[in-house]
């Protein structure tokens, strides 16, 4: 954070998550209503299974600092 730009900059980040909220609900009720709500569930659960295989993959290199 810059000093004395503070609060704009916690402003910014608040307000860009809070959009980033809207336009997910909106998508996601945009696709479980075209494609159906299972196979929407299932997309997402894959994603959310892919956006964890690059920690998987570093996870060798991290076990000397975790151990």
């Amino acid at each position: 954070l810059d000093r004395n730009k503070e609060e704009k900059e916690w402003g910014l980040i608040d307000g860009l998550g809070l959009i980033s909220i809207a336009l997910a609900s909106y998508f996601g009720s945009y696709l479980a209503e075209t494609i159906g709500f299972v196979y929407l569930l299932r997309v997402s659960s894959l994603v959310f299974l892919l956006s964890t295989l690059p920690l998987l993959l570093t996870l060798p290199r991290l076990r000397k600092y975790i151990l």
